[in-house]
């Protein structure tokens, strides 16, 4: 009686060199069904019940190892041979009991060999029949903390709290975990009903993860496009967050899988800062100056005259630093008042520079240049772009104290500032 079979291919005269190969091998065959791509493959085969089933591995909707994968789990009993160009498919082959795998091109002796192998398995005219299920004891509800996959014969318990994440496919629903995928008919909108709403998120509609493997996953994205990037010599942009201490929001690893730090500083104005935090190409000294307009950002090319701007000719205790930030010379302006104060210990405040630096230049202006401030309150106010050297040398020259601007031997202050490391 006639071998009944169905060849699934989604290349139309690769598949008839298949069929006309096995004609000729085998002239007893009767292919009753010509499939593209693998779901029509699964859905055919289930329903006519060939004896053999010939599939590629690479077809789109379903591939071939997929389709022979369910076909497996729905009970499907008849033999399957795999018909491909890739032979690092061949040992997954058998995981799902194929006959044989066939490489492309075919080779007419090859095929013969698998024919052989045939003639042996097959029994002529009786349609493959469904497996028994598996009969484990045990009753999948709903809140069972695991979920039961079934492959053929057998069937496996995956835990809930060790997968990584689930994937939707067409037709079927991946179980991801450390060391292995696992394939189930489920929809992922039904497992995700069983799912555990505080450990588990759904970041795309086919998609859901664990979030105990989220930091994983994140190192892992990172490093594939690091490789990416380096072997395409692709440029690739990471976009983050930052944490309240301005650290890179994530794994510590992350800021050294990367070449470049770029960061973007504002303080709530149309103004950013463009700094770089590190850079293996360059120099981490230079910054960008930028304006939010409708448009988007634009850059500023003149910081000096946006700087002083609004600043007042002639007003005491203000002067122009000139200062340099990387390559980039920029003129900024420094505040510095001094009043008497109403109590016996003065406030001593300060805005954009650090409080026991500001308390070091005051005793440094008392005993070197003649100056005692001991009595009188200081808000200081310097500009955040100015390097704090040059902020140092000019809110000691500026400051009003009642009697004028303060006069005193600038080559003696310097001398003693850098006795002192400022």
């Amino acid at each position: 009686m006639t071998v009944r079979a169905l060849v699934a291919d989604d290349e139309p005269l690769l598949r008839q060199e298949l069929i006309e190969a096995l004609g000729i091998a085998w002239p007893e065959l009767s292919v009753i069904h010509e499939a593209q791509d693998g779901q029509e493959a699964l859905q055919q085969t289930l329903i006519l019940r060939p004896d053999l089933v010939f599939l590629d591995i690479n077809m789109p909707r379903l591939g071939g190892m997929s389709a022979a994968q369910r076909l497996r789990e729905r009970g499907y009993a008849g033999e399957i041979v795999f018909v491909t160009a890739y032979e690092e498919y061949a040992r997954q082959a058998f995981d799902v009991n194929a006959v044989d795998y066939l490489v492309k091109p075919l080779d007419l002796e090859r095929v013969g060999e698998t024919i052989a192998r045939l003639r042996l398995r097959c029994k002529p005219g009786v349609p493959a029949q469904a497996a028994a299920p598996p009969d484990t004891g045990l009753q999948e509800a709903p809140s069972a903390p695991w979920i039961r996959v079934t492959s053929g014969t057998h069937a496996t318990l995956v835990w809930i709290e060790e997968l990584a994440c689930l994937r939707s496919s067409a037709g079927y629903t991946s179980l991801v975990t450390r060391d292995k995928t696992h394939l189930v008919e489920q929809s992922l909108k039904v497992l995700q009903q069983r799912l555990p709403p505080e450990h588990f998120v759904q970041v795309h509609r086919s998609a859901v993860v664990n979030l105990h493997f989220v930091q994983r996953i994140v190192r892992e994205c990172a490093g594939r496009l690091t490789q990416f990037a380096k072997t395409t010599g692709t440029p690739t942009i990471l976009v983050g967050h930052v944490t309240k201490d301005g650290g890179l929001a994530g794994p510590k690893t992350l800021e050294h899988l990367i070449d470049v730090v770029l960061q973007l500083e504002g303080d709530g104005g149309p103004y950013r800062i463009l700094r770089a935090h590190k850079n293996r190409f360059g120099s981490t000294q230079e910054i960008g100056v930028f304006e939010m307009r409708g448009a988007g950002l634009v850059e500023v090319p003149e910081p000096s005259a946006l700087l002083l701007a609004e600043r007042p000719k002639g007003a005491p205790g203000s002067v122009v630093v000139a200062s340099a930030d990387g390559t980039r010379p920029l003129l900024v302006e420094v505040q510095a008042l001094v009043s008497p104060a109403g109590y016996s210990t003065p406030a001593r405040r300060a805005s954009g520079i650090d409080p026991t630096r500001l308390a070091l230049l005051l005793a440094v202006l008392g005993r070197r240049a003649g100056v005692g401030l001991g009595t009188h309150e200081r808000p200081f106010v310097p500009a955040t772009l100015a390097r704090p050297a040059f902020v140092d040398l000019h809110a000691l020259r500026r400051n009003d104290h009642g009697k004028g601007f303060l006069g005193f031997d600038l080559e003696l202050l310097c001398r003693a500032c850098r006795r002192r490391g400022l």
